[in-house]
């Protein structure tokens, strides 16, 4: 099984965050495509059909990030933390958001 990579923002997400803050004066909406390196999905979706064509599983961060709106920028639930750190090192809560997928989408299978 492989995991692929994270969605890659163009700059510390953080900063992006700050900006449309300071613009708008709220936080942008829960997916945006504001400041988001597009050549990462394409990386992504390459990966992809690699693992696959050796009849490994491939899990897609990206299935669980994003959608046609651009890519998750907070993690719903209560506290709402980042999903990454910086341009593309996901948070510890967004590593938990994605193993909780992985478990129901895959692993639930693997063990059954």
């Amino acid at each position: 099984m492989v995991i692929g990579n994270s969605p890659r923002w163009n700059e510390d997400l953080p900063r992006i965050i700050y900006r449309y803050w300071k613009k708008h004066g709220d936080f942008p909406p829960e997916f945006s495509k504001l400041g988001l390196d597009l050549g990462s999905k394409k990386i992504s979706d390459d990966l992809g059909l690699i693992v696959e064509s050796t009849n490994s599983l491939y899990y897609s961060t990206y299935d669980r990030l994003c959608n046609f709106d651009g890519y998750m920028v907070r993690i719903p639930g209560d506290l709402n933390p980042l999903v990454t750190l910086d341009e593309d090192h996901i948070t510890p809560a967004t590593a938990i958001y994605i193993v909780q997928d992985l478990y129901v989408r895959l692993l639930k299978d693997l063990i059954n």
